[in-house]
C-alpha cells in the first residue's frame, strides 16, 4: 500500500475497533431470540469474519492481522483503563456500593473476554484466513462468496465451541452448555450467510477503490501471512 491516506481503510479500522469494544463489554450477556439462547456478540461480532475475508482477499493476510491486532491492543488498553477506574475507592454511602456491584460484574466480564473470549476468536480467525487463502489458490481466485461462507462457518464453529466452554463451562451444566453451543451455532449459520453478502459488497468496493490492484496469492500461506 502507498503512503497516501486511504479513507476507506480508516473506516474499516474503526469498524474493527467498534466490534472489539462492544463484544468485550457484552461478552457475558445472553439473549433469547425465538427459541435460540445465544451470546449477545453473536448478533454483530460475526461480521468481523466476512469483513476480514474481504480485507484478506484484496490486501492479503498481513493487512488483516494488522487490523485485528490494532483492534485487540486498543481493546486491551480500553479494558485496563476501565478496570483500573472501577477499582478506585468509592465515596461513602450505600447508594454508591450498590452501583459498584454492577461495575464489579462488568469488570469480571471484561477480564474473561480478554482472556478466554479472544483466545477462541484468534484461533478461529487463524483458521478462517488460512482456509480463504488456501482455496483462493486452489480455485484461482474464483467463488469468493462460497469460499468466504465456508471459511466463516468452519472458524465460527471453532469459536462457538471454545468460547462457550471457556466462558460458561464452569457456570452451567453440560446439558445447558451443549444447548448453548448447538443452538448458538444454528443461529450463526443464517447470520453468517447475511453478513457474507455484506462482506462481498465490501470486497467489491475495495477492489474498485484500489483500481483492481488486489493482493495475489502466488506463494505459500506462511509467506503470504508475512506479506511476501
Amino acid at each position: 500500500m502507498s503512503n497516501e491516506i486511504k479513507k476507506h481503510l480508516i473506516i474499516i479500522a474503526m469498524i474493527y475497533v467498534l466490534l472489539f469494544y462492544v463484544s468485550c463489554i457484552l461478552d457475558q450477556k445472553l439473549v433469547e431470540i425465538w427459541f435460540f439462547s445465544v451470546p449477545a456478540p453473536f448478533l454483530y461480532f460475526t461480521f468481523i469474519y466476512p469483513l476480514s475475508d474481504a480485507v484478506t482477499e484484496v490486501y492479503g493476510p498481513k493487512t488483516t492481522w494488522f487490523f485485528l491486532l490494532c483492534g485487540y491492543i486498543t481493546t486491551v488498553i480500553f479494558s485496563l483503563l476501565t478496570v483500573g477506574v472501577i477499582h478506585m475507592p468509592n465515596p461513602s454511602g450505600v447508594q454508591y456500593m450498590t452501583v459498584q456491584q454492577d461495575y464489579d460484574l462488568l469488570d469480571s466480564a471484561i477480564i474473561k473476554c480478554l482472556g478466554f473470549g479472544y483466545l477462541a476468536f484468534f484461533i478461529g480467525m487463524y483458521v478462517n484466513v488460512k482456509l480463504l487463502a488456501k482455496y483462493k489458490l486452489k480455485f484461482n481466485g474464483r467463488y469468493y462468496y462460497l469460499r468466504s461462507i465456508f471459511a466463516c462457518c468452519i472458524s465460527e464453529f471453532i469459536v462457538t465451541v471454545l468460547a462457550n466452554i471457556l466462558i460458561w463451562g464452569d457456570r452451567i451444566s453440560h446439558l445447558q452448555l451443549a444447548y448453548l453451543i448447538g443452538f448458538g451455532y444454528l443461529f450463526l449459520i443464517p447470520t453468517t450467510l447475511l453478513w457474507a453478502v455484506v462482506g462481498k459488497f465490501v470486497k467489491d468496493f475495495l477492489y474498485i477503490a484500489e483500481g483492481q490492484k488486489a493482493y495475489v496469492y502466488n506463494t505459500s500461506f506462511w509467506s503470504a501471512l508475512r506479506g511476501k
